[in-house]
């Protein structure tokens, strides 16, 4: 699974990664869902994340909700309970609302890292997963717009699969990490083929995550400096 991550890059690598104008004051906030603060190292469900899906007119970078909703009108009462912020590969094309996304609300949302915890002597350790090679991780994801309370509210989930195996002994599950390739081919939105698309929802290579244990501060959600992905000794 992925349920906390970071993305602390500059837009301008976010813009070159992914091919989509990222202006900086969007990155600095503006235009988040509610006006809820982004945390950029310590990210969690609930918490607007940046995605970028393609339109017509090319790759657009906004804000979105991390816990997907049914595009069925809800309230903010409707809100509450544990959100959805995972979707299984293995369930893309059987499940309705997956499905549904699937074929015409795909997105990427970029990250610099993100957290899993190995369970060591019955204590849950954090590691933080890199790109061994810097840059940036482009995740796979599906989006809904949902009106709450009339108004409209994108959201998204995160796809994940098995774990590749640098990723197995700390976790069996592990978010999809699209290549470029991948990433235009997952956002063509000409694509419809729910085979295909499915097939992209595979393991990244072992060699591009790098894992470095990194503190327990990163269990409070509250927590957001970059001490949390200082590796420890």
């Amino acid at each position: 699974m992925c349920g906390r991550f970071a993305l602390h890059a500059p837009a301008s690598s976010i813009s070159e990664a992914l091919s989509v104008l990222v202006p900086d004051d969007l990155l600095a906030g503006a235009g988040i869902p509610g006006g809820k603060a982004r945390r950029s190292f310590n990210i969690a469900p609930t918490d607007a994340v940046l995605g970028v899906g393609a339109t017509a007119a090319g790759r657009v970078a906004s804000w979105v909700r991390w816990g997907l909703l049914p595009p069925r009108p809800t309230t903010a009462a409707g809100l509450k309970g544990r959100p959805l912020i995972n979707a299984r590969s293995d369930s893309l094309a059987t499940n309705g609302l997956f499905k549904h996304a699937l074929r015409g609300s795909r997105m990427i949302v970029p990250a610099s890292g993100f957290y899993e915890w190995l369970v060591r002597d019955g204590a849950k350790v954090p590691f933080y997963l890199r790109p061994r090679a810097g840059g940036i991780l482009a995740f796979a994801a599906l989006r809904s717009v949902t009106l709450v309370d009339g108004d409209p509210l994108s959201s998204c989930a995160l796809i994940t699969t098995d774990a590749n195996a640098l990723m197995r002994p700390v976790h069996d599950r592990m978010p999809v990490i699209l290549d470029r390739a991948a990433v235009d081919a997952w956002l063509d939105p000409d694509q419809t083929d729910v085979d295909a698309l499915v097939a992209l929802c595979r393991p990244c290579d072992d060699a591009l995550l790098e894992p470095v244990e990194v503190s327990q501060r990163v269990n409070q959600v509250r927590n957001d400096d970059v001490g949390l992905i200082t590796p420890i000794a």
